[in-house]
């Protein structure tokens, strides 16, 4: 699956702003390894922006979850 791409969409009118997803997220920024790979932001700004990508990450094909590999 090399060709492939993989992506996380928070539904940006679900967001309460806890931070919960970052505290739990083990994944590092790969640019700035003092980040990790979700942070958190002001909500207003990113808004309308984040609801185009959701609205694209909806219009995505479902895909075949048994093809993913889980093990690594």
């Amino acid at each position: 699956m090399e060709q492939d791409h993989y992506t996380l969409q928070v539904a940006p009118e679900d967001c309460t702003g806890c931070g919960s997803v970052r505290g739990v997220c083990p994944v590092k920024n790969k640019s700035d390894v003092s980040k990790k790979a979700l942070n958190m932001a002001a909500q207003e700004p990113l808004r309308a922006a984040e609801r185009d990508n959701w609205e694209f990450f909806l219009s995505l094909p479902e895909v075949d979850r048994s093809s993913f590999r889980t093990d690594r």
